[in-house]
């Protein structure tokens, strides 16, 4: 089954305060539980931060002063895929600590290229499994205006009942 994935417009009050219609944004089931995400607007990407972050001292004190601000967003999300983004996610973060262990170990004692190469797999894996499991969550963006949040990559049939309800009070 191919599910299209689309964008939505909504207030910003009612993207904060969860006004939205009862409709999974990542299944599009008909849903009551209501999932808080915060998301960072402005500063740095994602890639821009890990850059810094390689530069040290000086790009810690950068990444400091340009971090941005949280918004926090309530969406509707099916229990159920929740829970599954939230194993994926704790997956993705046992892997990343099985290869700092790792790496710990290799480093203080005989490096070996295998238990090396190992580590560093698990490392790899647990950060594009974290970083997959995001991806699996809608994105948030704020308009210039800060009245106005789309969301997107959501599921057409939240789409669809976003596009309704606007009608309907219309």
């Amino acid at each position: 089954m191919v599910v299209l994935m689309a964008r939505v417009t909504v207030s910003a009050d009612r993207a904060v305060t969860g006004k939205l219609p009862p409709v999974c944004v990542q299944t599009g089931l008909a849903t009551d539980h209501m999932v808080e995400l915060d998301t960072r607007i402005g500063g740095p990407p994602a890639w821009a931060a890990v850059l810094l972050l390689l530069l040290g001292p000086f790009g810690w004190l950068v990444l400091i002063g340009v971090r941005g601000e949280l918004l926090a967003v309530r969406v509707p999300l099916h229990r159920d895929a929740w829970h599954a983004n939230q194993r994926i996610t704790m997956v993705g973060r046992a892997l990343i600590g099985l290869g700092v262990v790792g790496l710990a170990a290799v480093l203080m004692s005989e490096p070996s290229t295998v238990s090396g190469a190992l580590a560093c797999g698990a490392l790899l894996t647990g950060l594009l499994t974290v970083a997959a499991s995001r991806l699996l969550l809608p994105r948030v963006r704020l308009d210039a205006t800060r009245r106005w949040v789309t969301f997107v990559g959501v599921n057409a049939a939240f789409s669809d009942a976003i596009e309704t309800e606007s009608r309907i009070s219309a």
